[in-house]
């Protein structure tokens, strides 16, 4: 049969810091509000991405879970610097935060 392939190009993304989900340059419990009032109330976030902590293409409860999993029973874990997400998907970011 005949195949016909479809491809994609991927562009790397503008960088984010994943987990900082209200900018302030900090991993705390603040953004794992931002995050439960995104998915619960439509709130807004300037950068959805960031939200998306399992790099699954969506943000919900899962990602407000893991969230709180990497701030309170890993507390060495950091969300780090700014990095560019590879992954690709629908979410937006207008402002990382990162210069």
């Amino acid at each position: 049969g005949n195949f016909d392939f479809m491809t994609m190009e991927i562009i790397p993304a503008d960088p984010i810091r994943r987990g900082d989900t209200n900018i302030d340059g900090a991993f705390s419990i603040l953004d794992a509000l931002a995050i439960s009032e995104y998915v619960f109330f439509a709130g807004e976030l300037d950068c959805v991405r960031a939200a998306d902590i399992d790099d699954d293409g969506d943000v919900d409860l899962l990602d407000v879970l893991d969230h709180m999993t990497l701030l309170f029973v890993t507390p060495d874990w950091e969300s780090g610097a700014c990095d560019t997400d590879l992954t690709p998907d629908s979410l937006t970011c207008d402002d990382a935060g990162c210069e």
